[in-house]
C-alpha cells in the first residue's frame, strides 16, 4: 500500500474525529452511563491532563491507534489488517475468504 493510499484513508479517520467530541451518545450507546464518549476520547488524548490536546498529543494518541490496527507492525496499513480489525471489532472470529466481498 502507497502513501497515496493509507493518507486518505487516515484523513476520513480524522475527520470523523469531531463526531466522537460532540458529547451525544453514538448509535450503539456508548456515551448513556457515564461521561460522554467524546468527554472520555479527550480526556485519553489529553496526555498531560492540562485541559487541552495539542497537536502533539493528538497524534500520538492516533499513532497509537495506527500501531494496534497495524498488525504485522510493518508501518504500513493493509486492506487486509483493516478489514481484520473490523471483524475483531464485530466478533467476528474469521474474516470472510473474499476481501472483496464487503
Amino acid at each position: 500500500m502507497t502513501r497515496s493510499t493509507i493518507v486518505p484513508a487516515l484523513v476520513a479517520a480524522l475527520l470523523a474525529a469531531p463526531a466522537a467530541f460532540s458529547g451525544d451518545s453514538c448509535p450503539h450507546g456508548h456515551g448513556k452511563d457515564g461521561p460522554p464518549r467524546g468527554a472520555k476520547l479527550f480526556k485519553k488524548m489529553d496526555a498531560d491532563g492540562d485541559g487541552q490536546v495539542t497537536r502533539a498529543e493528538f497524534l500520538a494518541a492516533h499513532e497509537k491507534h495506527f500501531d494496534r490496527l497495524d498488525a504485522d507492525g510493518d508501518g504500513i496499513l493493509t486492506h487486509d489488517e483493516l478489514k481484520a480489525a473490523r471483524h475483531h471489532k464485530h466478533g467476528k472470529k474469521d474474516a470472510p475468504e473474499d476481501t472483496d466481498a464487503e
